[in-house]
């Protein structure tokens, strides 16, 4: 037994090298998933309301276009929760780095009120169809992708047509959060 010991230990200290070596791999791979109860946290309002002509943001040398559009829909009837409300944002997405953009996603948005800092509603966000769940934007790349709220969660307010709202939108690449704020944009209506 004694001079198997000697054995034993490295093995024990190779065993406990792998752990640490994947758990060190695993902090820096983890995704960017929230929770129900941290999408109602909303993301705060910036310090200025944006206005009509904050189309084109640049955040640490990514260049952002950004189109919101939201609505209420009435057609082809009215659910018993009443008119569900949606969103869609459409971002074209430069990478003026020199380096690649890795997993680059939307997570979640909180809407405000125009010319205020008063909440609307936070909503969890989802790609489109033409959008992947995470995004590889290399330097020098263009890429339009789009993201709109979870439509599995019914939220029906009553909000009037016209009604201008802005977004806060968290983004996140390269393991890090970044908050973009779009332009505030009209709530229309759908029969």
């Amino acid at each position: 037994m004694l001079n198997r010991l000697p054995e034993l230990l490295k093995r024990s200290w190779f065993c406990l090298l792998l752990v640490g070596v994947f758990l060190f791999f695993f902090s820096f791979c983890k995704k960017v998933q929230i929770t129900k109860s941290e999408v109602s946290v909303p993301i705060p309002p910036p310090e200025k309301s944006p206005g009509i002509g904050d189309s084109t943001i640049v955040i640490d040398d990514v260049e952002f276009v950004i189109k919101s559009y939201f609505w209420q829909d009435f057609m082809p009837m009215i659910p018993k929760k009443g008119p569900p409300f949606y969103l869609l944002f459409k971002l074209k997405i430069t990478n003026k780095k020199e380096k690649e953009l890795v997993d680059f996603c939307a997570v979640k948005t909180t809407l405000y009120y125009e010319q205020t800092n008063q909440q609307f509603h936070s909503f969890y966000l989802i790609p489109t169809a033409g959008t992947k769940p995470k995004e590889k934007i290399l330097p020098g790349q263009t890429k339009n992708l789009e993201y709109t709220n979870d439509r599995s969660e019914v939220f029906s307010p009553k909000v009037e047509q016209g009604t201008k709202l802005y977004a806060q939108i968290l983004l996140s690449w390269n393991r890090k959060e970044h908050i973009l704020t779009s332009p505030p944009s009209g709530v229309e209506y759908t029969y």
